[in-house]
């Protein structure tokens, strides 16, 4: 059975693949949501294009949870204002997406 392991700050400190496998899983939800949302813009398909959109947004609000969440633990100046960046340009993804700009 699987249990999910949780990630402490010693291990960001240890190694820091680990902060790369939370960047990968917010990377994943936004890639998702993105396909979720070109699939809600084609036509032809029997899928509801109202329910892809908002399981598109769920998504996306994941990944913005996620990304607001990661901590520059042991990183050097330039990597830490790059996460920092990247956090907010998930965020500013899912504020366009819900149109609250």
């Amino acid at each position: 059975m699987y249990a999910a392991k949780e990630t402490t700050e010693e291990m960001f400190h240890e190694d820091a693949r680990y902060l790369l496998i939370k960047i990968f899983k917010v990377e994943a939800d936004w890639a998702y949501s993105t396909h979720l949302k070109s699939m809600a813009n084609k036509k032809g398909h029997k899928l509801n294009p109202n329910r892809l959109r908002c399981h598109a947004i769920k998504r996306l609000k994941k990944a913005a949870q996620a990304a607001a969440a990661l901590k520059p633990i042991g990183l050097d100046t330039v990597s830490s204002y790059e996460l920092e960046a990247y956090s907010l340009q998930i965020r500013a993804a899912l504020m366009i997406e819900t149109f609250e700009y």
